[in-house]
């Protein structure tokens, strides 16, 4: 007949193997998910790339479509980027394709084709953008 402590023994050693058991399970499930939403945004951004070649086709101007069609493209980047590097460029690209909204909206606001509203929101879509870099860079 077995002691109590060979039962205690042997319930410690089948908690142990359960929990390691749960914590690989887990452990692969997690590696599997992040696979997962990886594969998503890289086709996420190679649909806007295509959508931003076909806006570059259509538009001769840097309109506002062509430059919110760049944004969305950089914003999936954004998504993707592995290293503070990688996020620094895109957020600097970011802000010049922001800048660049912003003069656009304007120039549209003076002869009436955006209204007032669409263009502040460009002016804090610039700064919301530069407030992003900063805060990556650390520069305040």
């Amino acid at each position: 007949m077995a002691s109590s402590k060979s039962y205690l023994a042997l319930v410690f050693v089948a908690l142990a193997v359960f929990f390691l058991a749960a914590t690989t399970s887990a452990q692969n499930s997690q590696e599997g998910s992040d696979t997962r939403i990886r594969d998503l945004l890289i086709e996420k951004r190679d649909v806007l790339a295509d959508h931003l070649t076909h806006a570059e086709s259509q538009f001769k101007l840097e309109s506002l479509a062509l430059l919110n069609a760049k944004l969305r493209l950089l914003d999936a980047e954004l998504a993707l980027a592995d290293s503070a590097a990688e996020r620094i460029k895109v957020l600097k690209d970011r802000l010049d394709i922001h800048r660049a909204k912003e003069s656009r909206s304007l120039e549209l606001y003076k002869t009436g084709n955006v209204t007032f509203g669409e263009n502040i929101d460009a002016i804090v879509q610039r700064i919301d953008a530069a407030i992003a870099l900063s805060r990556e860079t650390g520069n305040n």
